[in-house]
């Protein structure tokens, strides 16, 4: 009796479940980078930087740090800034973009301006300054390739004081 076929049928079975093990891992890489990625680990502000003509700006400073294995690229950030929950024509001025490598942190800044803003300078006045903003990310290994999209809403109290 030859022993032979159930043999390779057994290794055929052992090589197909490795293949398909592999490829599950080379599927999740770049998600998994994605995942811990596209959520900023810090942000800055908002911090008020000051009448410009017709405009009040705001200064905002995300920091992403990739604890994955593959580089996942920032492909689009919107940020919208609300005082005391009313938009008064929320606009960015600053449009850079980052990708952030294996193991490294990267930043994107962004600068909002809001026209016709009743920001005024009355000592301890307070504001609720809100920030919404909307990411958008990719990373990719090879062919496999996935995409992010998360909304982050982020308020502080801010109040004046002219003399500090």
């Amino acid at each position: 009796m030859n022993q032979k076929p159930p043999q390779n049928k057994l290794l055929t079975i052992v090589a197909a479940f490795l293949l398909t093990l592999a490829a599950l891992q080379a599927w999740n890489i770049p998600r998994a980078s994605l995942a811990d990625t596209i959520t900023p680990h810090q942000i800055i502000g908002p911090t008020y930087r000051g009448e410009f003509g017709a405009f009040d700006q705001f200064y905002t400073a995300y920091k992403f740090k990739n604890t994955g294995s593959t580089p996942v690229e920032i492909t689009d950030v919107q940020t919208k800034i609300l005082l005391n929950g009313t938009d008064y024509n929320s606009q960015q001025v600053t449009h850079n973009l980052a990708t952030v490598q294996p193991g490294m942190t990267g930043e994107i800044i962004r600068v909002v301006q809001l026209s016709l803003a009743p920001i005024g300078y009355q000592e301890g006045q307070v504001w609720n300054i809100t920030v919404v903003t909307e990411i958008t990310a990719e990373s990719s290994l090879g062919p496999i390739k996935h995409s992010k999209t998360v909304t982050q809403t982020d308020s502080i109290e801010w109040e004046v004081h002219i003399f500090e």
